[in-house]
């Protein structure tokens, strides 16, 4: 059975606030990133807000801390929000909101430029609104244009000239991760396995009224098991 992690919130957006390790953070400063900041301005303005902000909670000062989210935090603040929903991990400690914030990033994979074409080609030809997509008009004009691009022939001129690489050794360190990651997933799954074996051994929660023994409900435990890591009385 899961665990309870995280507990999504509507809070002010004045409660959160950003980390000192964001690489992100400086965003105003190239033009790409101008760019992009400008594009989940407009998504903000069109669909709201559609991604929660993750975030960890500051219980000596009392606000939420951003975990990844903070171009979409930074967006809403000036488009004047007032709230703002969180996905809250709690009471964690700093080097754990930073494997996940790189976690988050690092994981995301990358969209297939041409069936992204394809799905712009059957949206435009259909008269349905562009209005909402992340690109600008002649954005989407360009990347329909490559749908008439011969990819097969330029593979293969580049192949031969040499200016692909060796995709066999990207194919070894493939393998090396995929057999690393197994490896720690086997030895996590063992010490969880162990941790519930020792639990099933303990002694169930209780309190005593009037001399008998009253077992809590499993809500009442997992309340104070959300209030204690998270701050929060019980999940939403």
């Amino acid at each position: 059975m899961g665990k309870i992690i995280e507990n999504n919130l509507i809070i002010k957006i004045d409660k959160i606030r950003p980390n000192d390790y964001n690489i992100k953070l400086d965003h105003h400063s190239t033009n790409e990133g101008r760019v992009q900041f400008v594009r989940v301005k407009q998504s903000l303005m069109f669909h709201g807000q559609m991604e929660s902000i993750k975030v960890r909670y500051i219980s000596d000062e009392d606000y939420y801390e951003i975990i990844n989210g903070y171009l979409i935090w930074s967006a809403m603040k000036e488009l004047g929000f007032e709230e703002a929903e969180v996905k809250n991990f709690g009471g964690i400690t700093r080097e754990e909101a930073i494997k996940k914030y790189l976690s988050l990033e690092e994981l995301k994979i990358p969209l297939d430029v041409i069936e992204v074409s394809q799905l712009l080609k059957k949206i435009k030809e259909s008269d349905i609104s562009l209005r909402g997509f992340p690109y600008a008009g002649k954005e989407i004009d360009e990347k329909i244009k490559l749908l008439d691009f011969d990819w097969d022939q330029f593979n293969e001129e580049n192949k031969q000239l040499g200016l692909l690489g060796d995709f066999s050794k990207n194919e070894e360190l493939e393998k090396e991760i995929e057999e690393e990651i197994k490896e720690e997933t086997e030895i996590e799954i063992e010490k969880e396995i162990e941790s519930s074996v020792e639990k099933d051994f303990r002694k169930p929660a209780f309190e005593e009224k009037d001399n008998n023994m009253q077992t809590k409900s499993l809500g009442d435990i997992r309340d104070e098991d959300i209030k204690a890591s998270t701050g929060v009385d019980k999940l939403l």
